[in-house]
C-alpha cells in the first residue's frame, strides 16, 4: 500500500491519492507529475463523489478518463449515490 505522494509515483499495487492529487496529476504540464501517469494503465480508478468536481473541470476530468478507459484498458468505479451524467459510460 502506498499514500501520495510516496516514493514510488503509484507503482505500488494499491496506492491512495487525494482527488486534488490524482487530478493535478492527470492534467500536468510537469515531466515530474506526468511521469507516474504509465502507472494506471490496466489500473482501476474508484472516484468518491465525482458530482463534486467544480463544474468548470467537468469537461477536462471527462476527456482524460475517455483516454485512460479507451487507450490504457482503465476501468472506473464511483462511489456516489448520484451519478454524475457527465462521466463517461
Amino acid at each position: 500500500l502506498e499514500t501520495s505522494p510516496g516514493p514510488t509515483g503509484w507503482a505500488a499495487p494499491i496506492t491512495l491519492t487525494t482527488q486534488v492529487r490524482f487530478l493535478e496529476t492527470l492534467l500536468a504540464h510537469t515531466p515530474a507529475r506526468l511521469a507516474r501517469l504509465h502507472h494506471l494503465a490496466g489500473s482501476v480508478l474508484v472516484l468518491d463523489e465525482p458530482q463534486t468536481l467544480p463544474a468548470a473541470w467537468r469537461p477536462a476530468v471527462r476527456d482524460v478518463l475517455d483516454a485512460l478507459i479507451r487507450h490504457y484498458r482503465v476501468s472506473v468505479l464511483t462511489t456516489t449515490a448520484t451519478p454524475p451524467a457527465w462521466l463517461p459510460p
